[in-house]
């Protein structure tokens, strides 16, 4: 373009970025304040004197909007018969663009409390927008919202003074669906976007914006156009003027009674912009302050000679070894070098020689490292298999560096001895790749189990089994990821394929349901999610019994989705009852134990209880920190839940310190575009916006 290279007063245009309803826009380099910003080249035949009078009162009025989720407007320049406004540089994507992936329900949440505040604020100065739609809204690479063009925006105070006068939008062509209406100097929208009376071209008021935010979240909240596709124009004004709209349907309850009454026919009967904000944070705050899910990433085990149920009670490791003698009288000689080892291991257990002391399993583990140094050094395949079973046991225990490294030597062991797509290669590559994800690896994860499911395919019905183990893992490292539909994909796989050759109470029918309805609720469909976990509970005490690990992962799984549903009193007891299974199971320092009480202290704080909040945020982090390290994620929700502890109690100093902590612990294993990243981020961002927002919502 031939513009390019010119200079609008101190503002060199570099680039042009396209044309709009009021001129063509480009990128500039402010060569004082070495910046970029963004100009608007206002055409010529737009500015009658009465339009550069009113631009330049717009221009003063709105250059006051200095606020994170709007775009500045810094100056307004004049030369000659043309004027350009000069922006803030907004670099992302508008939400239109954003919609195209998908979002968990808690993100649309945060998008729609930062656009609501946006209108709060500008609404709180007497400045209206007119032409509120998912166009004018855009999300930076960081996450930050910003809702753009309130420069098509008149006060109301000039409104209220009797300037000036509404007028009737124009269609284009008759006939012909145009959405894009805007026109400098009209009381215009888009078409998609604008309540009944802006349509019938009536006077504008602040409720019209709420109208249109109304019609944005429908859109953001289902995923669907608020009218029908492929409208006629002229049918599509009728119903825009009437607010025919779809019906909004599968949405939360509580969210679609908002929606309802930010599209109520009256504008009277709309919330206030800072309404709209108290009631986006009561559904957020439900959910926000998130109890954690426990996702089964594995049900069916490959151990030695069968699954075994591991606890403290140490009956099942004794019976494991008579469980081996039996095996041995099959299995021959290499059966017989296991069951040695697991006589000598669980010797300390008999009662005649451990003197009345009933050792306890980590320091029978202590001594099946002892013996895996020395034993089987002339048998490499048995000693890998041990090292599996022991890595598994470890890992069970939350010792994840020690599991970790007996895997890795299992796994060195079958890649010397074993064909390289073998079969029980594949099984190792898996269960390493569980335990990587476990802890925090999601990349290394994802790589071993993909390698795993290779190889597992190209045995055919030989790895049916295993094959639906990794599928299931791997819709968990996708599920942990914030990729909640490839998830379900995963997940339904194994539901399908497990449930024709095993029948629907299959454990790994079990375990995909369970991990299926987290996906859905982190998309939003929480009646679907609480009924696939109670058939879940149901079916685990059935084939488990009540006091199974996986009976108290199913149980905190339902906790969260009745906090979600606003059942304090309900989630607290499944917690509760969660927290005395696994403490029974794994012992009192344990990563599902600090889960479920990070999740106790997520419902303190809900209810406002901070000291509570904070002891159990606190005994989560000391336990957390102490299984995993200083940088695991995990550690991220007890940070996330003293920061808004911090918060509440008014501390921001701390907050900022404690939230700091959680961001840099989700960056490093997430990235900065995760949900849960960008989660952090806004709660930091609130302690800075937060009281300039606040003040506009009371």
């Amino acid at each position: 373009m031939k513009r390019i290279g010119e200079h609008v007063g101190r503002f060199r245009l570099v680039k042009h970025l396209g044309a709009g309803g009021m001129g063509d826009v480009f990128e500039a380099h402010d060569e004082r304040l070495d910046r970029t910003v963004a100009i608007k080249a206002i055409r010529p035949e737009s500015l009658s004197a009465e339009v550069r009078g009113r631009l330049v009162r717009e221009a003063q009025l709105l250059s006051s909007l200095d606020h994170e989720n709007i775009c500045r407007i810094y100056e307004l320049i004049e030369e000659g018969d043309e004027a350009f406004l000069v922006l803030e540089m907004i670099r992302g994507r508008d939400l239109r663009q954003v919609l195209e992936e998908e979002l968990p329900f808690r993100q649309k949440l945060e998008l729609a409390e930062r656009v609501a505040v946006a209108l709060a604020v500008a609404h709180s100065r007497q400045i209206i927008h007119r032409d509120l739609k998912l166009e004018n809204v855009m999300m930076r690479a960081d996450g930050v919202v910003k809702v753009l063009d309130f420069g098509v925006a008149r006060s109301l105070s000039a409104r209220a003074a009797g300037r000036p006068r509404p007028s009737t939008p124009t269609t284009g062509q008759p006939g012909r669906r145009n959405s894009s209406l805007t026109r400098l100097g009209q009381t215009i929208g888009t078409v998609l976007s604008m309540s009944p009376e802006q349509a019938r071209g009536e006077t504008v008021t602040a409720s019209t914006d709420l109208y249109s935010l109304g019609l944005l979240l429908q859109e953001l909240f289902t995923g669907r156009a608020p009218y029908p596709e492929d409208l006629e124009e002229d049918v599509l004004w009728l119903r825009a003027k009437d607010g025919d709209t779809l019906p909004i349907e599968g949405v939360d309850g509580e969210l679609t009674a908002l929606l309802e009454d930010l599209k109520s026919l009256r504008p009277s009967d709309r919330p206030s912009a800072a309404e709209t904000v108290r009631r986006l944070r009561r559904i957020r705050d439900r959910g926000r302050r998130r109890l954690r899910f426990a996702a089964a990433a594995a049900m069916v085990t490959a151990a030695l000679f069968g699954a075994v149920k591991y606890t403290v009670d140490l009956r099942a490791e004794r019976n494991l070894a008579v469980a081996a003698q039996m095996e041995a009288e099959r299995r021959g000689e290499e059966a017989e070098a296991v069951v040695d080892f697991l006589v000598q291991l669980f010797d300390a257990s008999d009662p005649s020689k451990a003197r009345g002391h009933d050792p306890k399993a980590s320091e029978l583990l202590a001594r099946g490292d002892e013996l895996l140094d020395v034993s089987l050094a002339e048998q490499p395949l048995v000693r890998a298999r041990l090292l599996e079973t022991v890595a598994r046991v470890r890992r069970l225990l939350g010792d994840v560096e020690r599991s970790e490294a007996l895997y890795l030597a299992a796994l060195d062991l079958r890649n010397a001895h074993q064909e390289p797509g073998h079969i029980d290669i594949g099984r190792v590559e898996s269960a390493l790749g569980d335990l990587l994800r476990y802890g925090g690896r999601h990349a290394a994860s994802k790589e071993l189990l993909e390698s795993s499911l290779a190889k597992l395919e190209d045995l055919g019905t030989e790895a049916d089994v295993e094959r639906i183990v990794v599928l299931n893992r791997l819709g968990v490292v996708a599920l942990e990821t914030g990729q909640f539909a490839k998830a379900v994909e995963f997940f339904d796989r194994v539901i399908e394929s497990r449930t024709r050759a095993e029948g629907p109470r299959d454990s790994l029918v079990i375990a995909a349901r369970n991990n299926a309805a987290v996906a859905h609720v982190q998309q939003g469909n929480l009646e679907r999610a609480a009924a696939e976990h109670r058939q879940v509970l149901e079916a685990r005490r059935q084939s488990l019994g009540a006091d199974h690990p996986e009976v108290a992962t199913s149980l905190n799984n339902l906790a969260v989705v009745s906090y979600l549903q606003g059942d304090l009193d309900a989630s607290e007891e499944s917690l509760l009852e969660a927290l005395a299974i696994w403490r029974q199971s794994f012992g009192d320092e344990h990563p599902e134990v600090a889960t479920a009480i990070s999740n106790l202290g997520d419902l303190a704080l809900q209810r406002g209880q901070l000291e509570t909040a904070a002891e159990r945020y606190g005994e989560a982090l000391a336990m957390w920190r102490g299984i995993f390290g200083p940088d695991h994620p995990d550690l991220a929700y007890a940070w996330l839940g003293l920061g808004r502890v911090s918060r509440e109690r008014g501390d921001l100093e701390r907050a900022a310190e404690n939230l700091g902590e959680a961001l840099r612990l989700r960056e490093s294993a997430f990235g900065a575009e995760h949900p849960e990243t960008i989660e952090v981020r806004q709660d930091l961002g609130a302690l800075s916006t937060g009281g300039e927002a606040a003040s506009a919502s009371r």
